[in-house]
């Protein structure tokens, strides 16, 4: 009887035995057409980090991977990137957003005028940027020289400062602030000061 019982769980284990090996094969060939993939995946997605210029975040670089995270991190690009147009170093401007933030955050109550030379895509992103920037303490308004009426400010709007983007004071008039390379601040509660500058 024993016997007989040995004899079936060894039969048992000879076709476990052999049923295995082609499984193991059949596993093995099932995985690798997904761990290639999975690898060309990789590949190109660091392909198009690279492309995109941010590649330089893989590098074991703990500093790059913490400036990536800080709340400042994009809007410092849309200013190195606006500012690097009109010929500014991004290398030589260090945490643009906040310098902008608290030079804003300085201002007596009342809006903000951004005075652009002219109508422009890339001067009305700077006027959003800007204008992130100011919230809540300001009001700010888009006023392009050469289109004067797209600022829309009403009658009875307090103004607080005047920021002047790509325009320099004239020369003798005082009371100007360069905040950032390329932008200079004015504190005035006159709703026509822009005037000033538009007309040079």
């Amino acid at each position: 009887m024993h016997e007989g019982r040995e004899i079936t769980e060894q039969t048992k284990e000879n076709e476990t035995d052999g049923i295995n090996p082609a499984f193991r094969i059949f596993r093995l060939f099932s995985f690798a057409p997904r761990s290639l993939f999975f690898l060309a995946f990789i590949a190109c997605g660091i392909e198009g980090l690279r492309h995109l210029n941010l590649h330089h975040y893989l590098r074991d670089e703990p500093a790059a991977f913490i400036k990536s995270l800080d709340r400042d991190a994009t809007t410092d690009g849309y200013l190195r990137e606006l500012l690097y147009v009109e010929g500014v170093s991004p290398e030589s401007l260090r945490r643009p957003a906040q310098t902008l933030r608290i030079a804003l955050s300085t201002l007596p109550e009342g809006a903000v005028v951004v005075v652009v030379p002219r109508d422009e895509p890339k001067y009305n992103v700077m006027f959003m940027t800007v204008k992130y920037l100011s919230l809540p303490q300001h009001r700010v308004y888009y006023l392009p020289c050469d289109r004067p009426d797209r600022a829309g400010l009403p009658g009875d709007e307090k103004i607080a400062a005047l920021l002047l983007y790509l325009i320099e004071p004239p020369p003798g008039m005082s009371g100007h602030w360069r905040v950032l390379p390329r932008m200079t601040l004015r504190t005035t509660s006159e709703a026509e000061a822009w005037k000033a500058y538009c007309s040079q």
